[in-house]
């Protein structure tokens, strides 16, 4: 039996690992999951303007008081903070974190 096994070509060499493509970071989201206006039946609250009618509430024209009621959700939202640096980082439309786009656009770096 050792003739046998003494017989056998030696393996090759294991091949070099495949280079891999890196991948897009993906940003960190998981907040979302906790947010206070996620799931609301009302999304449009944070998105209104006077350029975007409320669609949801056609004789509610006021859409102050619609993002009024937007920014005091958010002010009870345990995940105000990486909302707010979210729609910093990505120019977001809306309410976001408890600040306006316009609030937003005044606001400092972080």
């Amino acid at each position: 039996m050792g003739d046998r096994a003494d017989a056998r070509e030696p393996l090759p060499p294991p091949s070099p690992p495949r280079p891999v493509a890196p991948q897009p970071a993906r940003p960190d989201t998981a907040w979302r999951e906790h947010a206070a206006c996620r799931g609301h039946k009302h999304p449009d609250l944070w998105y209104g303007g006077p350029d975007r009618p409320n669609s949801l509430w056609p004789g509610r024209s006021d859409y102050t008081a619609n993002i009024n009621e937007a920014i005091a959700i958010c002010r009870t939202c345990p995940v105000r903070n990486p909302c707010l640096a979210h729609a910093l980082a990505h120019d977001e439309q809306g309410v976001w974190g408890g600040l306006t786009e316009d609030e937003r656009k005044k606001a400092p770096d972080p």
